[in-house]
């Protein structure tokens, strides 16, 4: 187990995914204002940039330091690339983690795709369910057919997220000295309270199990009706992925995540492949607590 992953570190992770929240928040918030089109693939590659530790746009800061500062050394790796196919995914992401038990190291690496969309100015997500021409399959499906650690990012504009939902406190309760559980309530606004929305409400995560079991009259879908299978990206990252309650460990998902497949361009057989691969690695060498890593 990860004795050394507790609220601290986690809130740790979780920071850069809150300044990228709000980064893209204000873009967003500004292209509404000025009346200009939202650049799905710009915010993308903001997103991946931010994302990398090594980038001069990275939103990480000195939280690399911090927690090499708790014996947690954190660092990244970016493979862009200029193919996309169109059953494909935006991003693959993989966490390479690797743990001290006694005098041994246990490694571990998995892996969940990501589409991103945005939402527009009227707070509809154009094209959401997508269906791949060749197949006349929804692009949910064929990332759900790769792994069902699939998701979909949504850029979202704050102001947009204040008019269809209220704003409520989160409550958690103590379990333990180091640990809180959030007590989650019927609102779909439960993740967000009055001091962290703007942070918060700009990238949120859907699965992809959610999309694809929706039926859908067309290809729009409204953030009103999607909020209720949402969750911020901080705490996705942090809460979810990071302590591995999300990932698929085989080898020919980490492939596709990451583009290493021994085809030429680097596909699946049936033509899956992403467009960047953004790969983490985590490697905690603190002492062993009461047995536990």
């Amino acid at each position: 187990m990860d004795a050394w992953l507790d609220d601290e570190i986690k809130a740790l992770f979780a920071k850069p995914c809150m300044a990228l929240s709000e980064s893209v928040g204000s873009r967003l918030e500004n292209r509404l204002r000025m009346g200009q089109p939202i650049d799905e693939r710009a915010l993308t590659e903001d997103f991946v940039d931010a994302m990398h530790t090594g980038s001069s746009a990275s939103a990480w800061g000195t939280i690399v330091q911090d927690l090499q500062d708790r014996e947690i050394s954190v660092s990244t790796k970016v493979t862009k690339s200029t193919f996309e196919k169109e059953n494909g995914a935006d991003l693959g992401v993989v966490l390479h983690r690797k743990t001290r038990s006694g005098t041994t190291f246990i490694d571990t690496s998995y892996a969940a795709l990501i589409q991103c969309k945005y939402v527009d100015s009227g707070g509809h997500v154009k094209d959401f369910f997508h269906k791949v021409k060749s197949s006349g399959r929804r692009q949910s499906s064929l990332m759900l057919d790769i792994t069902p650690a699939s998701f979909y990012v949504l850029y979202v504009p704050p102001s947009l997220l204040r008019t269809f939902t209220r704003i409520e406190w989160v409550t958690g309760i103590a379990t333990s000295d180091e640990c809180t559980s959030p007590i989650r309530t019927t609102s779909v606004s439960r993740w967000w309270n009055s001091g962290v929305v703007d942070n918060a409400a700009s990238l949120l995560v859907i699965p992809a199990l959610a999309v694809n079991a929706h039926q859908a009259l067309g290809k729009s879908a409204s953030i009103k009706t999607l909020l209720p299978n949402a969750m911020p990206f901080w705490y996705w990252f942090a809460e979810l992925f990071v302590t591995g309650f999300v990932g698929d460990t085989r080898k020919s998902v980490i492939q596709v995540a990451t583009n290493t497949t021994l085809k030429t361009p680097p596909l699946t057989d049936d033509g899956f492949g992403v467009r960047d691969a953004l790969e983490m690695y985590v490697e905690s060498v603190s002492p062993v607590v009461d047995g536990l890593v």
